[in-house]
């Protein structure tokens, strides 16, 4: 028996209602959950904006998630930069110092495990999610360890 495993950018979102049993067994990690999954935080706050803001041209697939992830990790470095800096005065490198390399423990409403950067720390996590697919679903095997994936 063979499990086969795909790492982002594939997206068991995208492949298990394609395949529906067919698929059954595959596991992908790092791909973002399901929009069905309403009872997460982050899935409840895309289908939000989808429908204040698209409620007649919605985007059916998962990679909107990741704009809005791409979009609270900048937020979050340029509110952390304006803590030390006047709006006139940032610049891209004030921003990467006292910006993104001071994101700790982001909360993404779970869409991610949380999201910590720093000098030298550009990866951002170190747990990876774990889905698999079952029956035309993904289903969430929990966040795992990437410590040690790459030898040194």
């Amino acid at each position: 028996k063979v499990t086969f495993g795909f790492a982002a950018p594939s997206h068991l979102a995208v492949f298990a209602p394609a395949m529906g049993a067919t698929g059954n067994g595959v596991v992908v990690a790092g791909s973002y959950p399901p929009y069905s999954h309403t009872d997460i935080d982050g899935i409840k706050f895309a289908l939000d904006l989808q429908e204040k803001y698209r409620p007649s041209n919605k985007v059916s697939h998962i990679m909107y998630l990741h704009g809005i992830i791409e979009a609270m990790i900048q937020v979050e470095a340029l509110r952390l930069a304006l803590k030390t800096t006047d709006v006139k005065d940032l610049t891209s490198a004030i921003v990467l110092k006292n910006g993104f390399e001071k994101i700790t423990n982001l909360n993404t409403g779970d869409l991610t495990p949380p999201i910590t950067f720093g000098p030298g720390k550009v990866e951002g996590v170190n747990l990876i999610r774990l889905d698999m697919a079952q029956d035309g679903e993904a289903v969430f095997l929990g966040y795992y360890s990437t410590k040690g994936i790459y030898a040194k």
